[in-house]
């Protein structure tokens, strides 16, 4: 779910061939894809309390879509608000929020394996899965949970001093973003092995999103107070030595960062004027967007024009992903680029493409 809304509330309230120009894909309604095929998930969070989320399939291959694959497929709706996805072999897992749930299902064939009831009010956040074992932070009540997922039983809650945003599980620790209503500035650390929590880390404020980078270094996206706060938007991104629990580095990004993606070493992050390359080689932020907002979204989403919602890049084919949300109201899309800014193509998502996982 899009934190900017809880925000809100708590202040008031892509084979793709490469043909040189834009073009329109086919959108199916048969309910699987080949099982060889490579492609691109797009989760979308639907309506808030809507019971809207849906999960499409786009097959590289053959450049179609599969609207809303998990109805199609298991002739149930996905639930409420689906905020995030993850994928470990031959399963994919969506956490999806306002149902308090953990949906498994099968790649090759899009059916459910069954759910993991996460408890109500909890709100999980995001999923990080090592072998049968996931974590899931919980914005509900600020914790950390341990999932057993063959058994889909929930082991274990540990607590989190505020709300708990992104997750990401390596070198034997949990490291779970908490940035309390935009208020936090802190990474909470884990150990797995003694069930015991370091002191927390601390980075900018409003912490929000973790991704491990190609220098196997944890790379946390802080975005800042919103701007009715720091007119400014001023956030970061910060790199966390997973060994040592330390900040090595980090660059300011104004206009509040968001999600982001690598594309090589370079880290590519939504804000509100787009999409920004940042550089920690030469510690340096692109002047002006690579993508700007204005060229995947001709809508204002939240009070921001042109908002990008989500991103995700295909190396093997050299793909930028871009979510494109329009109003937040209608089915959004999803625009495809070079990652010198090229649009390739558009193909359709559901309401508020979210996420973006490559197969």
């Amino acid at each position: 779910m899009n934190k900017l809304i809880i925000n809100c509330i708590a202040l008031l309230g892509i084979g793709l061939a490469l043909t040189g120009c834009k073009k329109s894909d086919s959108t199916i309604t048969e309910p699987t894809p080949p099982t060889t095929s490579s492609g691109v998930y797009i989760l979308n969070e639907g309506s808030f309390g809507g019971n809207t989320a849906t999960l499409d399939y786009y097959n590289l291959t053959s450049s179609q879509s599969y609207i809303s694959i998990y109805k199609t497929v298991n002739n149930k709706a996905l639930g409420d608000v689906a905020n995030a996805m993850t994928v470990s072999g031959t399963k994919g897992y969506i956490v999806v929020e306002n149902s308090n749930k953990i949906e498994i299902i099968d790649l090759g064939t899009n059916t459910s394996l069954g759910q993991v009831d996460c408890g109500n009010g909890t709100n999980p956040f995001d999923i990080s899965v090592i072998d049968s074992i996931a974590f899931v932070s919980n914005f509900g009540i600020a914790q950390i949970q341990k999932i057993n997922l063959n058994t889909r039983q929930v082991l274990k809650n540990y607590a989190v001093s505020k709300y708990a945003e992104g997750i990401l599980a390596v070198n034997g620790k949990v490291f779970t973003a908490v940035p309390g209503y935009g208020e936090g500035n802190s990474i909470a650390v884990l150990d797995i092995a003694s069930e015991t929590f370091s002191a927390p880390i601390m980075v900018g404020s409003n912490p929000q999103y973790l991704y491990k980078g190609p220098d196997n270094m944890i790379y946390a996206v802080c975005t800042g107070q919103y701007q009715w706060v720091d007119t400014s938007g001023r956030g970061g991104i910060y790199k966390i030595n997973p060994t040592t629990l330390k900040v090595e580095d980090s660059v300011i990004v104004y206009k509040n960062p968001k999600k982001a993606c690598f594309v090589g070493n370079q880290v590519y992050v939504i804000n509100d004027a787009g999409i920004q390359v940042v550089d920690f080689a030469s510690h340096t932020v692109s002047t002006t967007p690579i993508i700007k907002g204005s060229m995947v979204n001709s809508f204002a989403l939240y009070g921001t024009q042109g908002a990008i919602y989500s991103i995700a890049y295909d190396a093997a084919r050299g793909y930028l992903f871009a979510g494109n949300p329009k109003d937040g109201k209608q089915a959004g899309e999803i625009v495809v680029f070079t990652p010198s800014g090229t649009e390739i193509k558009r193909f359709a998502a559901g309401i508020l493409p979210g996420t973006i996982v490559i197969k």
